[in-house]
This record gives C-alpha cells, structure tokens and sequence, in this order.
C-alpha cells in the first residue's frame, strides 16, 4: 500500500480497534508502528478530533429540530443498508468536514460587532483557538511562515520569545478579528504534548494594550494567555496549558 493511502486511512480512523478485521486499516496501523512520522501526524489528527467534539458539544440545537434529524437520519441509515455496506473509514472524513463547516459557521455569526479594545480582541482569540481550525501553511520553518505571511499583508517582521523558537512548529495562517487582520503561529510544546498559539497584531490597530516588553500572564476561559508589545506589534500567546506551563515559555 502506498504511503498516501497509508495516510489517508490513517486521518480516517479514530482507533485501532475500529480496523479490526479489515486489512487495510490493519495494514496501515503496523506501518505506523514502524514509522514515527505516521504516528505522529495519526497523533495530530486525534487532537483535531477532540477539539471537534468539544466545539459540537457547545451548539445547542433545538429539541423538535434534533428529533427530526434522527428521524430521517435513521430512516436513511434503513435505506442504505439495503443497497451497499459501506466502509466506516471511508465516511468518517464527510462527516468531519461537516463538523468543521459547522464550527466555522457558528463562530463566523459571532463576529458581528467592531472593536479595536486589545482585551476583546484577546477574548476572540482565545475563543478561536477553542474552536476547530486549520492553517493556511504548514511549515516547521519560521522563515518560511514569515514569508508566507508577508505575502498576504499579516504582520511578520516581529520578535518572539526566546524559548518558543526552539518549539516544534506546525505553520500560519491569517486571522481577523472585528475587522484587524493578525498572523497566527502555532507551536507545541514537546514533552506535553500541548499547542500553543501566538498572535500578531499591529500596534496601531489597537488600543489599551498592555506592557511593554513584560508579559502580562492571566487565564481567561479555560486557556493560559500571556500579552505584550513591542516598538510595533502587540501579542497574544495562549493554549490549554496552565499558566506555569506558559511562563517557561518566556
């Protein structure tokens, strides 16, 4: 089997025990003991899939509108099974991308109101990264997430702490929030197994930014969040880690 069918089913299956008696999702588990950079990007996947179900256990849906999808979803479940078996691996990645869409969609509709208070806009960040989400860029290379985001008019010329250099990075992307445009960073921190995410923004696009050159470290809705300036920018370090976790960082 190739190594990108190997990957493929390996982003479909949630655990080894769900392949039993099929011998490509067999197959494609022995591979991944063998190589550590199958099992690694398996483990990613896996963090992805929890930051899912807690994205969807946050939308409340109405009672009448919940009994009337498992009415026709089970009704569909009947008809289907009548014309084909189909491989569970195979339609677990529709439905992930519809969870994705979902939580997308959900906190689009939030972004509703302009401010340009660092605190809120902190608050948006720390939201976002509780959400499901993808990078524009996956690259290890912080030179390569610089010129990424200089081609799309992200800040990208901007210091960060020493520590957080020697991270494993996963890549970039561009975010915006009521209107400011930063660049995100993604980190994790080796041993635990944890990300972080840093924010850039402009320093003019905000106002009631916080210290100087010293971290500010507080949590705000479950995540650790360090904030900062510099000549130019302001930044927004947070992840699901506690706070001494964060502080090692600096």
């Amino acid at each position: 089997m190739k190594r990108e069918e190997i990957i493929e089913i390996l982003l479909s299956v949630r655990a080894p025990q769900e392949g039993e008696g099929d011998p490509q999702i067999e197959e494609a588990f022995a591979e991944m003991e063998r190589d550590p950079s199958l099992k690694r990007i398996w483990e990613q996947q896996s963090q992805w899939d929890s930051k899912i179900k807690k994205s969807i256990h946050l939308i409340s849906v109405p009672e009448d509108l919940k009994r009337k999808i498992l009415a026709q979803n089970q009704e569909r479940q009947q008809k289907s099974a009548k014309i084909i078996s189909f491989p569970r691996y195979l339609w677990i990645p529709f439905a992930a991308a519809a969870l994705l869409i979902l939580s997308f969609t959900t906190f689009a509709f939030r972004e509703n109101s302009k401010s340009n208070d660092f605190a809120q806009f902190e608050g948006r960040a720390v939201d976002f990264t509780q959400t499901v989400f993808m990078l524009s860029k996956s690259t290890p290379q912080l030179s390569e997430a610089r010129e990424w985001l200089k081609s799309r008019g992200t800040p990208q010329s901007f210091q960060i702490p020493f520590h957080l250099e020697g991270l494993s990075q996963f890549g970039c992307r561009q975010v915006e929030f009521f209107g400011i445009r930063s660049s995100m960073i993604c980190f994790e921190i080796e041993g635990i197994k944890k990300e972080v995410h840093l924010f850039v923004i402009d320093k003019a696009d905000l106002q009631n930014l916080p210290s100087y050159g010293v971290p500010e470290f507080h949590e705000k809705k479950g995540s650790a969040v360090a904030s900062w300036t510099d000549e130019k920018h302001g930044y927004i370090l947070t992840g699901e880690v506690t706070l001494d976790q964060l502080k090692m960082l600096f």
